[in-house]
């Protein structure tokens, strides 16, 4: 017994120390470009402050904000359209992020204009997600829309299939925040073939698990369930934590569901009790 937790003691102390390494990297890296940043003429500061708007959000916010806004200003003394379009694309994502979305879509909105007078195709595409996104975020769901197919139709021509399959399964969200069910659910499976035909294997656990969502509302448990197990084979034999959250909290409303229609089936309560507890625990050890 006291092997055994001889070895977990070592095998925790090495994850510790694992993840003070990966962080403390991290914060030298970010200690160093704020340390350059001072150094520089104001045309040079430009890429350093790029970086570290994007990259210092998690670790502290309110940098984030005041380097973006000092990148932003500097993009616009450049007289640069492509450092301009950036600048404002990478402030407006800081400001999404603190949930001052009015002030990221006039930033996105000015940039969008610049980057289609000038053809800068990638930085269009970047910035007709980030604008449907924010409109979503402020329950705009037809300008949401609106965003997200001019984004879908530029992804098409120029992007990637795994971009294609990201603004398929954004518009998928906007119509089950919309309760159109059936019509989320053909966004969703547009997605998640796609990311099959291309062997794409990034949110397909996150696809499956919102069509679940998808069917639970339509009362379909049995295509519930089998998209939540489709989701966990996907990750198996180790899931992400937020697959066994969500995708348990899914399975659980299921049967819950099912009980709320027939409060006799004990099997049901039970099951969505076992559930609720199995996605509970998950996200306690997260």
């Amino acid at each position: 017994m006291y092997y055994s937790w001889l070895k977990f003691c070592k095998i925790a102390c090495l994850l510790v120390a694992l993840a003070s390494n990966v962080f403390g990297q991290s914060k030298r890296y970010l200690d160093s470009l704020e340390a350059i940043v001072p150094t520089l003429e104001s045309a040079e500061r430009f890429q350093p402050l790029y970086d570290l708007t994007f990259d210092i959000f998690d670790v502290d916010p309110e940098k984030a904000l005041k380097y973006g806004n000092e990148l932003n200003e500097i993009g616009i003394l450049s007289g640069d359209s492509m450092k301009i379009v950036r600048a404002k694309l990478a402030y407006g994502s800081v400001l999404r992020r603190s949930e001052r979305i009015d002030e990221a879509l006039k930033l996105y909105e000015s940039a969008l204009r610049i980057a289609q007078r000038n053809n800068f195709k990638k930085e269009e595409r970047f910035l007709l997600n980030s604008i449907a996104i924010s409109y979503n975020a402020r329950a705009n769901y037809e300008k949401a829309l609106e965003f997200h197919f001019q984004s879908l139709v530029e992804r098409e021509k120029y992007g990637s299939p795994a971009e294609v399959s990201i603004t398929l399964s954004n518009i998928g969200l906007v119509f089950y925040k919309l309760r159109n069910y059936k019509e989320a659910i053909s966004y969703y499976e547009k997605a998640l073939n796609l990311k099959r035909e291309f062997n794409d294997k990034g949110g397909i656990d996150r696809v499956l698990i919102n069509i679940a969502l998808c069917y639970n509302n339509l009362q379909d448990f049995k295509k519930a369930r089998t998209a939540i197990q489709q989701a966990f084979d996907e990750c198996s034999p180790k899931c992400p934590s937020y697959v066994e959250i969500d995708g348990s909290h899914a399975l659980g409303k299921t049967y819950l569901i099912e009980f709320t229609n027939d409060v006799t089936d004990k099997a049901a309560f039970d099951s969505a009790e076992y559930n609720f507890k199995r996605s509970h625990k998950a996200s306690v050890v997260d």
